[in-house]
């Protein structure tokens, strides 16, 4: 992304790199219903969430050196690096449906979670599809 800090200046080129890695460990109890090929469930419980984001910003200028920051600014923007995690807890909920074939069970499951860490707690849905081979 190209902006100029001046009027008669080059542009400098805004280039970034963000990097997030996520990953959810739902802890539920699923309470299956009926028994044969299809078994709607609920399930209830916890969920942990652990974020981590690594997040870097790159300026360089357009033009020729120092072409790019009027004579009020006293140095060339140089970037920068971010980085910061992010854990949360709180109850979940689910439902769905088995659906058992010959060889395999197909279960698709809308998940519920709600998070208490940070500011203020937020309700987090889940759409998920799960694939079980074998009886």
């Amino acid at each position: 992304m190209p902006f100029r800090l001046g009027a008669t200046q080059n542009p400098y080129l805004l280039q970034s790199l963000d990097k997030v890695n996520t990953w959810d460990f739902p802890l539920l109890l699923k309470y299956r219903f009926t028994q044969g090929r299809f078994r709607p469930y609920l399930g209830a419980g916890a969920a942990w969430s652990h974020r981590r984001s690594e997040f870097q910003a790159f300026y360089s200028c357009q033009g020729p050196e120092g072409s790019c920051r009027p004579p009020e600014y006293p140095t060339e923007l140089t970037g920068g690096f971010r980085h910061s995690t992010l854990t949360k807890f709180g109850p979940a909920a689910s439902a769905g449906l088995d659906i058992k074939t010959q060889y395999f069970t197909i279960s698709p499951e809308l998940r519920w979670n709600r998070s208490f860490s940070g500011a203020a707690p937020r309700n987090h849905f889940t759409l998920g599809l799960s694939l079980s081979f074998g009886r």
